[in-house]
């Protein structure tokens, strides 16, 4: 799954007036890139984001180049493993790759930019056969309320506008607007779509040309799950550097405004001085299971409030840092405020892994590896001893 790995490479090249962009839009076999893995180049040559490491990026760099002298706005290539060339051109891993290169349309991706963290969900659809791209943008609501849904797109006359999406009968948009409405109502994953297997069962039938040109690419973009930590300690300090790249979105919250200051955490998202329950009320996205939670403060008076509200959400991950001495105080307070010991056994605590942390750093490390283990599933085993799967491919 690529979540904001195509914002946060995108971000570096903002505002660029030429852009070539290159896309992993479908696989066979092992492949080291995910779908919807991004390359970028702008017309100074600089190059953001990489696929392989090395194995194509030679010769995929060169077709990126000749879509400056042309105007060819799109083109599939496929690169697959052989023996002659598996160490030039080829996947030395064995697999094969089908890669999107097109021209970016910069303004799309700058009105995205301003507009992104109004919205939980994107998908960026291209229609390779017609050279169209448009982004479609998915607020979810909390309770029963209807997901709102809005799409960027750039009308007859060249100018690129928000306009919101009557979704009460997705059947009756066009296809590749019901197709993306549809992937994120349903949290689906990024998907290439050839006339060839079109299915039209799923209600999204309306405008298919039926064509060889009809191939489109639907990249769903999910925001960056948020971290919440509570307490501006040092090792608070090393976990948002740790983790504010493409990892989380964090949020630093301590009721002491000379500890809670922008200045102090610079790279975190949110900086609050205020006591993390009352910041949590007052969230205008409410907490969900692709958030996280960990509570630094070494303050009961910060700690137990806090530790209430996180174990009562839908947090996939709640971790404290404490003693097992302090951990047992927590506990008898927290059954005081009707928490069950169900949800009790979820809370982390002493939190992170034991890789034999001493610094901050080290330490901060070892509550990220648990973190993000939590979040998909890892076995916390050496990958030397296991038979599979290597890291997600």
């Amino acid at each position: 799954m690529i979540s904001n790995g195509f914002s946060s490479i995108m971000g570096k090249g903002q505002g660029k007036i030429d852009t070539v962009i290159a896309r992993v839009v479908g696989i066979r076999g092992s492949s080291p890139s995910a779908l919807g893995s991004l390359m970028a180049m702008d017309r100074d040559g600089n190059v953001y984001g990489s696929f392989t490491g090395g194995c194509i990026e030679g010769q995929l760099v060169e077709k990126m180049a000749q879509h400056f002298k042309s105007r060819n706005s799109s083109e599939i290539i496929s690169f697959s493993y052989s023996d002659e060339d598996a160490f030039s051109t080829g996947l030395t891993c064995g697999g094969e790759i089908d890669v999107l290169v097109e021209r970016l349309d910069y303004d799309l991706i700058n009105e995205w930019h301003k507009n992104k963290d109004q919205f939980q969900l994107a998908c960026i659809v291209s229609e390779i056969g017609r050279s169209r791209t448009f982004i479609v943008l998915c607020r979810k609501s909390s309770g029963s309320a209807r997901s709102n849904y809005s799409v960027i797109v750039r009308d007859s006359e060249g100018s690129v506008r928000v306009e919101t999406i009557d979704t009460r009968d997705v059947s009756s948009l066009p296809f590749a607007l019901c197709q993306a409405v549809n992937l994120l109502k349903n949290n689906g994953e990024s998907v290439y779509i050839k006339e060839s297997n079109i299915r039209v069962d799923a209600g999204c039938e309306q405008g298919i040309a039926r064509d060889a040109d009809d191939q489109y690419f639907f990249q769903v973009i999910r925001r960056n799950p948020r971290l919440f930590i509570c307490g501006a300690t040092d090792y608070a300090l090393a976990l948002v550097e740790l983790s504010n790249s493409s990892l989380f979105e964090t949020h630093v919250i301590d009721p002491r405004p000379i500890f809670a200051t922008k200045a102090r955490f610079p790279e975190a998202k949110v900086v609050a001085a205020d006591w993390p329950d009352r910041y949590f009320l007052n969230l205008e996205n409410y907490i969900n299971n692709d958030d996280a939670i960990c509570v630094l403060s070494h303050d009961e008076k910060v700690d137990i409030p806090a530790l209430e509200y996180a174990l009562k959400s839908k947090a996939f991950y709640v971790g404290a840092m404490g003693s097992r001495s302090t951990l047992e105080r927590r506990l008898n307070g927290l059954r005081g405020r009707n928490i069950s010991e169900a949800r009790l056994a979820d809370l982390r605590c002493p939190i992170g892994l034991d890789i034999g942390g001493k610094s901050h750093h080290e330490v901060a490390v070892a509550i990220l590896a648990e973190i993000i283990a939590a979040r998909n599933g890892g076995t916390l085993q050496p990958l030397s001893l296991k038979s599979g799967k290597v890291h997600g491919n």
